[in-house]
């Protein structure tokens, strides 16, 4: 597996072109919100308030900056100075609707931020430099989020243009490879009962499954050996191997 990296020239410009001025808002938001100003963007999916308050935005993730011994994953600045130019635009004024699950395991506020291009997270969604996370019961703006990245991948934008997010065949990956990626795989192995049920793509890639089979796929059955299906996520490099978390059902499809 091999990401490619844009010299920062390119990536200066291809940041720019992603965060050109939309037609219409990009998933506006249902409900009213209240005006926050922003302080500081800390990284590319959370921002830091007048007031001191960490938002986290729902329904993306970005790549990580580095942090002590951990390079900085691929793009990880792109993310940050798209979300600091949205910041920028708007004087660090945004308009913050909080989720409802309000807190992450962090103490940061989970919450969805706008303006008159629409959702932030959507605009960077679209821009290719972040990767839908949905977690329940934070679902709002699902449809549309996933929307917006589909878009962008089809457009080649962003980290997409790089084949940074991928997609991957699970036989392409490195014992080292983490981050987040699109992936597909055929299912080798799947345990859908006990404590800790999991499913594996092509023996390499352990995908955990939560213990409530009814937060899993409508489609997935002990009869899926065999069957193609892709993944969009966080991948992490274990000393089993690699190993991803399936949050809710959106993040894996039937591969076709």
């Amino acid at each position: 597996m091999q990401r490619r990296r844009w010299s920062a020239p390119l990536c200066v410009l291809g940041l720019l072109l992603s965060l050109a001025p939309q037609a219409a808002p990009l998933c506006p938001s249902p409900q009213p919100c209240a005006e926050v100003q922003v302080a500081q963007v800390i990284d590319g999916d959370t921002l830091e308030l007048s007031d001191g308050r960490r938002v986290r935005l729902v329904g993306l993730d970005t790549p990580e900056l580095a942090r002590r011994e951990r390079p900085a994953e691929p793009f990880a600045l792109a993310a940050q100075e798209a979300l600091q130019a949205i910041v920028a635009r708007n004087r660090g004024r945004l308009a913050l609707c909080v989720a409802p699950q309000t807190e992450d395991r962090y103490g940061r506020l989970l919450a969805h931020l706008y303006d008159a291009g629409g959702s932030v997270a959507a605009q960077l969604l679209a821009a290719g430099w972040a990767l839908p996370l949905t977690i329940a019961p934070n679902t709002m703006q699902l449809t549309c989020y996933q929307r917006m990245s589909r878009t962008a991948q089809a457009a080649m934008r962003g980290a997409w243009g790089a084949h940074g997010f991928g997609p991957f065949a699970v036989t392409e990956l490195e014992p080292s490879a983490s981050g987040l990626l699109q992936v597909h795989g055929r299912v080798s192995q799947l345990r859908l009962r006990g404590a800790r049920p999991y499913l594996v793509l092509d023996r390499r890639l352990k995908l955990r499954l939560p213990r409530n089979p009814k937060a899993w796929p409508e489609w997935l059955n002990p009869d899926l050996r065999g069957q193609s299906l892709s993944f969009r996520g966080r991948i992490k490099s274990r000393l089993d191997g690699l190993s991803a978390w399936v949050g809710h059902p959106s993040s894996v499809e039937i591969y076709h």
